[in-house]
């Protein structure tokens, strides 16, 4: 007698002495027993038994094949139910037994059942193996599915469920979902909601590899299956949207068009009579937010072009064609619409959440890099008590946003800079929020934007304090504060900072060689210095260290005169 983990019998020690006891005596034993004692051996295998079960249904039929009894289409389902259960305990040698039990039997002329190969199709698209990668196991998949409808398989929306769904799970699977699709239309069946769901989220999560072509796509099927008389539901909308957001984040020249397509999502389930969730106002806030960061690399590469200085920047008046909505309008725009959503959603969905505050507090953050004269640090915060009264706990996230926000606003006169970055951290603590190495990073921006000595003393003072640990130190950390300790000339403070880092077990990278290059200025010794350290370290120049020593060659004094 067998028995499998957890105490499940592989094999029932009376039958199996029945069938030896039946061989010697001449007899051939019925097939129902070797049938029976397959069952068992499956019930083993998912107690987790893993691919000894396989070794023992092999055993079984090779015991059938010295009686003489042929399997029958049970025998077969059951081996391969066993085959499916230790593939899915991690077994690849189990599948292809299983594989290949199913080409035996369309061979032989037997008809697979539709439950076990469900289940191999399953374990196949499943698998999590370093040998196997996922396009080669889903490649596998449609072959088989292939064979069973070539062999007569009565066919449902089920199997085709099973990789549509897998193909959902994994990013820029949208070809293979698209192509199991066309085979349910060639094998004559119809698809549920289910399989038109599972379609739309393998759109989605295909946004990044395929762009506008993704969103084409999911909006295609969502057309199809409200042909079909389905009505999408907030799943299948929430794929749709994800879809345009995903798009976004990868293709930044289509942000304009992609966003305003994706506005016009939430309008469409209104229309439809669907109530959106808390998810789907999530993403559109975050798609409001890479619409906002879109424009601002816009401004951004304008001022590159025309060689404005990061000093004396100011929001750039651009010609636009009649009736096109500037950077200005369409932030403002954004920002204001970024609120609505928050307020509506408060009242059509009672449940606040931390992620749609954040969201909408790094618009704000990203909208204060202008420098437009409205007072963005008091947008911020005035976004925190909303959050606040709404009952949402800000988080590190929310802190940090804050505190970035205060960064970009600093020497503006208005409400944020170092004195209120202070004020900030002191919150932290006392609400048991442990500031992390973003915190410091934007509170040491806050003082190098604010220009003054005092501002940069107070960040070096509590750099100086920070523990010796990576989550509040890192490389990011060490670059702004060289950078603040340059702009008010205290450089070689600065590159003592870099052997600092290396202490502290943070190698230098190429940014924090490259921003004490430029501290030390015109020091032709001192610059190149610097660089033999970096080419020492294993760093190569970029086009910025190149142009810093072309610079100082020709400009340069040395410091040895």
């Amino acid at each position: 007698r067998w028995t499998g983990q957890g105490g499940a019998r592989l094999a029932d020690g009376d039958r199996v002495a029945g069938v030896v006891s039946q061989r010697a005596r001449g007899r051939a034993p019925p097939v129902d027993r070797f049938n029976n004692a397959m069952r068992l051996c499956h019930k083993a295998v998912l107690a987790g038994l893993g691919f000894k079960g396989v070794h023992r249904g092999l055993d079984l039929l090779a015991l059938m094949q010295a009686c003489s009894v042929a399997p029958n289409m049970k025998t077969y389902g059951s081996f391969v139910l066993i085959c499916a259960a230790a593939g899915a305990q991690g077994s690849t040698v189990a599948l292809d037994y299983g594989v290949r039990v199913v080409e035996l039997m369309h061979e032989e002329g037997i008809t697979p059942g539709l439950k076990p190969s469900t289940r191999l199709l399953s374990a196949l698209v499943s698998l999590d193996s370093p040998i196997v990668t996922p396009e080669e196991s889903m490649q596998r998949a449609l072959r088989l599915l292939a064979l069973l409808r070539d062999a007569g398989v009565p066919l449902d929306h089920r199997p085709f469920d099973v990789l549509i769904t897998a193909c959902s799970r994994r990013d820029g699977a949208m070809d293979d979902a698209l192509r199991v699709h066309a085979l349910m239309a060639e094998c004559g069946v119809e698809p549920d909601a289910g399989t038109y769901t599972a379609l739309v989220h393998a759109c989605a999560r295909s946004g990044l590899t395929h762009g506008a072509d993704s969103t084409a796509q999911a909006n295609a099927l969502v057309a199809q299956m409200e042909d079909a008389g389905l009505a999408p539901d907030v799943v299948v909308y929430s794929g749709l949207l994800q879809s345009y957001v995903r798009a976004m984040a990868a293709h930044e020249e289509d942000r304009h068009a992609l966003l305003e397509e994706a506005l016009g999502v939430k309008e469409r389930m209104e229309r439809a009579g669907v109530a959106p969730d808390g998810k789907l106002y999530a993403m559109l806030l975050h798609g409001l937010s890479k619409g906002v960061e879109r424009e601002l690399s816009l401004v951004s590469a304008r001022e590159k072009k025309c060689n404005v200085q990061p000093r004396v920047r100011r929001w750039m008046k651009v010609r636009r064609s009649p009736g096109e909505p500037g950077e200005e309008d369409r932030i403002m725009r954004w920002y204001r619409l970024g609120h609505e959503l928050v307020a509506e959603m408060g009242e059509k969905w009672d449940r606040g959440h931390d992620v749609v505050y954040n969201t909408l507090l790094d618009i704000c953050a990203k909208a204060a890099v202008r420098n437009d004269g409205r007072d963005w640090a008091a947008e911020a915060f005035e976004i925190v008590e909303r959050m606040r009264a709404a009952g949402v706990r800000p988080n590190i996230v929310t802190y940090n946003t804050l505190l970035d926000t205060c960064a970009h606003t600093a020497g503006r006169g208005q409400l944020g800079g170092v004195a209120t970055a202070v004020r900030l951290l002191e919150t932290m603590h006392v609400e048991g929020v442990d500031p992390d190495a973003v915190s410091y990073t934007c509170f040491i921006n806050a003082a190098r934007k604010e220009g003054t000595r005092e501002a940069v003393e107070t960040a070096f003072t509590a750099f100086r304090a920070l523990p010796q640990a990576r989550n509040v130190r890192n490389k990011h950390t060490y670059t702004s504060m060289i950078r603040a300790l340059s702009s008010v000339g205290r450089w070689q403070e600065a590159v003592g900072l870099l052997e600092d880092a290396r202490g502290q077990g943070i190698r230098p990278d190429r940014i924090m060689y490259s921003v004490c290059m430029e501290a030390v200025g015109h020091d032709r010794d001192a610059v190149r210095s610097l660089h033999k350290r970096m080419r020492a370290d294993g760093i190569e120049d970029d086009q910025t260290t190149r142009k810093q020593l072309e610079r100082v060659d020709r400009y340069g004094t040395s410091s040895l005169r």
